[in-house]
């Protein structure tokens, strides 16, 4: 939900009577843990007893339906495997006497309000099961519908051995299998040696390229995952009302009570020490979903408890979950942050694939249950429609999508069709009951609240009694609302309240209040985050154009975040509403302006591409006839986001670009539209252009299966050494046997120094078997740029606030290039006594330093989601 910060605060200063609790408990938690400590081993056999047993069968169960079709079918049946982004990584200072080859990864701005910007890039990222390498701690963040409840529910399937997903070691080792086929033990061990020293040649190569001492302590393995003790619940579960538990509690109590909400008596009585023991000797893995779902005021209870659990039990590993922007709360507590990936067309298309493949056995379990009724068997115009029109989609909303079309008898088209149909089957089958959930809908969102019992009860009470004086309700009251409750629309949460099963569930009904009762609330609710999403659905039925008017007219933060938020409600509306046009043209502007900041220019472009208007790419291919180069680089990034087809004549040219920026940015594009005219310029380029441009081909071919990979297999045995040495790179990114042994015969095979050299650092870059997962901000006083800098002055840099005002310093008198970083880095660390100095460099003389601060503003905007005023030049 919205935050508040005075909400927030307000919550703050009510959690405080359970944190002295908390604090009062701290010497019987540390005794409590030593004792544990001392009892581990113990403790382990313990977890092959019954209690063990019937906790993981219970927690399994709750785990393969929590997901939005959990309803049809287990996760562990229709699961896609997960994959994150890392966004640890500070800025700092190049190194212009070493060229690092991976400098190309920052050429895709990572705009995550507008993840549909790098959706179709083939970017680095980990999969789930690393999120257990490098610190304990993790968030994995990103917008609603994107995946992150099921990332996290396939986590604690996976703690369970429910789920698991062929690692790249089970890749690796199948391949070598086949390749010491027929070996005798002499030329076995001869092989094996040698590839020995080559990863091991790989990992100090790694080292000195990123010039760093410390690749192998920063790396690991992390602990095998069914190794661990699952402990998942939502947020919302928890309840931290002092009459429950007095001024004394365990940290852990709130979370064995939240637990216990779904599980049986006989379970909950008896696992309550089985979790007390898990968590003591560090041995759970505790998975927090639904932090962003909370009111302002109820996330600021779960932070002061949380800062309380992580002091008490921070040896464990907790992975949460929060919001896209707005999550600084989650890192001050010391999370590492991940973004969840968006899924690319092709990871989309396979997504169906699987569905409408595992359908026909799903529905017979279903029409056995007598859950579900027949439904049209799956013939090819189905399958097609199925596979139209999927770029740059949200995976909920395919899954929506998904569901209504194999469930037939939609009765409305587009997204709007698809909810009412996937929320059918969750309501009584009574005519009073879309009206009664549309008010639910209303309340909720209107007051920014989830309801208790009772508020549910007037409500039906309301719509079930006719106006008439002494009139009988037409229906049973309590029958219906328990037939309400039974249904897999509501979800009761702590302090016998009730929310919808999903956010964007609950946003749909909304949408449905307003076309269905108040169409005359559009520019009411405009200004209310929490209708924003419902205003997009509705825009299918309902004219917008008094929202979209409050919203422009409305007083601009430094991100213009309201106004470039309306493109949420583009792809809904008929081609012919009246506001598309102005808005299109407005962020078009914003884009093509001679004189503009990065970071807007970056968010102008991720609103044209999540507009998923026809039109955009006209705008594009305006903008990379432009002659600046940062233009030309962010409009090569938008056709290839997009699939512009018709602008491959746009990006050839750009592959000799004078801007080196320039011609990176259009070869990764050529690998997003990655059609066969698409691939036929890519391999022009892979045979003539320069090292780094042939790498960046080829690292883009990797992510294009089927003909992308084709080529590269084909590339390593090129004549061409520097094709060769390209093609490493490209393999060392596809996780596949044949790749890797493609790789490994370049490293240890290929007549050129110069290709195995490439291979080994390819090779160490992104297949080694040492792994760094997840890490925290490094700390000011841990910035090797600043403490080189505060040294040169004579000076340290201290912890703490210290080193946040040593920071400002540098931004204040250092110079440029330090400056420029020290901007960016006060950004993205999120310190707020940063905003004044940085608003001052604003003024600042120098041009890089002034589009710097402006970035270091906008990014912590994004992280503390406190608007900023925007900037008005006096003449």
């Amino acid at each position: 939900m919205d935050f508040d910060l005075v909400s927030f605060l307000l919550g703050f200063g009510s959690a405080s009577g359970i944190s002295y609790g908390l604090w009062r408990y701290r010497e019987r938690l540390r005794t409590l843990q030593e004792a544990a400590e001392e009892q581990a081993e113990g403790a382990r056999e313990f977890l092959k007893r019954s209690v063990d047993a019937r906790y993981a069968q219970v927690v399994t169960a709750y785990l393969q339906r929590y997901h939005l079709s959990g309803a049809y079918t287990n996760l562990s049946e229709i699961v896609h495997e997960p994959h994150l982004l890392l966004d640890s990584i500070l800025p700092d200072l190049p190194d212009e006497e070493d060229q690092d080859p991976d400098a190309h990864q920052a050429i895709i701005p990572l705009v995550h309000r507008f993840p549909e910007v790098y959706a179709e890039y083939n970017l680095e990222n980990i999969p789930l099961s690393d999120v257990l390498v490098g610190d304990p701690h993790v968030a994995i963040l990103g917008l609603p519908g994107m995946g992150k409840s099921t990332a996290l529910a396939t986590l604690g399937l996976m703690a369970l051995d429910e789920i698991s997903f062929e690692t790249s070691e089970d890749r690796d080792m199948r391949a070598l299998e086949g390749e010491y086929e027929g070996l005798s033990d002499v030329e076995r061990a001869q092989r094996q040696n040698e590839l020995a020293e080559a990863r091991q040649r790989a990992v100090e190569k790694l080292r000195m390229v990123q010039d760093r001492d410390d690749v192998e302590t920063l790396a690991g393995h992390g602990p095998e995952i069914t190794t661990l003790f699952p402990v998942f619940l939502h947020l919302g579960d928890i309840d931290l009302d002092l009459n429950i538990y007095g001024t004394e509690v365990d940290p852990a109590e709130p979370v064995v009570r939240a637990i216990q909400r779904y599980v049986s008596l006989l379970t909950a009585q008896s696992m309550a020490p089985l979790i007390y023991q898990q968590l003591a000797i560090g041995n759970a893995l505790v998975l927090l979903d639904g932090f962003e779902e909370l009111a302002s005021s109820q996330q600021a209870q779960i932070y002061q408890w949380l800062q309380s659990f992580l002091q008490a039990y921070g040896q464990n590993r907790v992975i949460i979950t929060g919001p896209a922007s707005g999550y600084d709360a989650l890192l001050q507590l010391g999370f590492a942050p991940t973004i969840i990936k968006p899924w690319s067309e092709y990871e989309t298309s396979t997504f169906i694939q699987q569905w409408i493949t595992k359908w026909p056995s799903i529905l017979d379990a279903q029409q056995q249950k007598k859950k579900v009724s027949a439904s049209p068997p799956v013939d090819q115009q189905i399958v097609r429609r199925l596979m139209a029109d999927n770029r740059l989609r949200m995976p909920m909303e395919i899954t929506v999508k998904i569901l209504a079309a194999l469930l037939g008898d939609e009765r409305t088209i587009g997204l709007r069709g698809a909810y009412e149909r996937y929320t059918r089957d969750t309501l009584p089958d009574q005519e009073y009951s879309p009206a009664i959930v549309r008010e639910i809908a209303r309340v909720m969102l209107d007051r920014d609240i989830i309801l208790k019992q009772e508020q549910i009860v007037e409500i039906v009470t309301k719509y079930l009694t006719p106006a008439e004086e002494d009139a009988k309700p037409v229906l049973n009251i309590d029958q219906f609302t328990k037939d309400l409750f039974s249904k897999d629309l509501f979800v009761k949460r702590a302090g016998n309240t009730y929310d919808f099963r999903h956010p964007l569930i609950r946003a749909y009904f909304g949408a449905e209040s307003l076309i269905e009762d108040h169409p005359q609330r559009v520019a009411e609710v405009a200004p209310q985050a929490n209708w924003h999403t419902s205003l997009g659905i509705a825009a299918a039925d309902l004219d917008l154009t008094p929202a979209v008017h409050q919203k422009l007219s409305s007083a601009p933060d430094l991100l213009f975040s309201s106004r470039f938020s309306i493109v949420r409600w583009v792809p809904n509306p008929p081609p012919h509403a009246r506001w598309r046009g102005e808005l299109l043209k407005r962020l078009g502007a914003a884009l093509l302006a001679p004189s503009q900041y990065t970071i807007l220019r970056e968010q102008a472009l991720g609103g044209l591409i999540a507009s998923r208007d026809p039109n955009v790419a006209v705008v594009l291919r305006q903008a990379i006839r432009s002659g600046n180069p940062e233009l030309r680089r962010l409009a090569c990034i938008g056709l290839g986001a997009i699939g512009a087809e018709e602008a491959l004549a746009d990006l050839r040219p750009m592959l000799v670009d004078d801007a080196r920026e320039v011609q990176m940015a259009a070869a990764k594009a050529l690998g997003a539209v990655g059609t066969e005219a698409a691939l036929e310029i890519m391999v022009q380029g892979l045979l003539e252009g320069d090292d780094l441009l042939r790498q960046v081909i080829a690292e883009a071919l990797a992510g294009i299966p089927g003909e992308g990979e084709g080529i590269l297999h084909d590339a390593v045995e090129h004549e061409d050494m520097q094709v060769r040495r390209a093609a490493v790179f490209g393999l060392a990114r596809i996780p596949a046997s044949w790749a890797l042994l493609s790789l490994y015969r370049a490293m240890l095979e290929d007549s050129q120094w110069y290709v195995r050299s490439a291979a080994e650092y390819a090779f160490a870059r992104a297949r080694a078997p040492e792994k760094s997962g997840p890490r925290r901000h490094l700390p000011t006083h841990q910035l090797p740029w600043l403490v080189q800098w505060a040294t040169a002055q004579g000076e340290a840099v201290p912890e703490g606030e210290g080193g946040q005002q040593m920071l400002i310093q540098a931004l204040q008198h250092a110079p440029t290039p330090i400056r420029v970083i020290a901007a960016r880095t006060l950004g993205k660390l999120g310190i707020l006594n940063a905003i004044k100095p940085l608003y001052l460099a604003l003024t600042d003389q120098d041009e890089a330093v002034r589009t710097a601060a402006y970035d270091g503003l906008g990014r912590l905007q994004e992280r503390v989601t406190r608007p900023l005023p925007a900037i008005v030049w006096v003449q």
